[in-house]
């Protein structure tokens, strides 16, 4: 009697285990490469005396899924789509000015990804603007290239 319930207790635990390793729908992990870009953006804007940027997970998951969405071939590397995003972002979180980078890279590294958003004045201009939240999407097509989405959102 006494193996039995320990047989049905552990047959209970393994259950709850596999259970709760299930994959969480819609559930987006930030990667170290975002990140990475998140971070390095935060220094860049603090040598500017602007404030840190807060990493605000609904952001990270709709640019995720917006650099989903380019390296799938659905939407263009143009800002397409980002209407819906920020929509989705400031129903769930509300906001003021919003603002974005989107680009594809080669070189899926966070300083290449990060020396070519400085390199651009117009990238630099929108990085600048008065923003508190942020999050950066990166996805790949087959062929390596990184797709980001680095969107920004003030929250007075």
């Amino acid at each position: 009697m006494k193996v039995s319930i320990l047989k049905i207790s552990f047959m209970a635990l393994l259950m709850s285990a596999i259970l709760s390793c299930e994959e969480d729908e819609g559930f987006h992990q930030i990667s170290v490469l975002e990140t990475q870009i998140h971070n390095k953006i935060n220094d860049y804007r603090q040598t500017q005396g602007l404030p840190k940027l807060v990493m605000q997970f609904v952001m990270f998951e709709e640019a995720h899924l917006h650099s989903v969405k380019m390296a799938n071939g659905l939407v263009a590397a143009d800002g397409t789509g980002m209407d819906e995003a920020f929509a989705s972002v400031k129903d769930k979180l509300g906001g003021t000015t919003e603002g974005y980078v989107i680009l594809t890279s080669p070189y899926p590294n966070a300083d290449s990804i990060v020396k070519y958003m400085l390199d651009n004045p117009d990238v630099v201009g929108i990085i600048k603007q008065t923003y508190t939240q942020s999050g950066v999407g990166v996805d790949y097509n087959d062929d390596g290239i990184a797709y980001v989405t680095h969107m920004f959102l003030n929250i007075p």
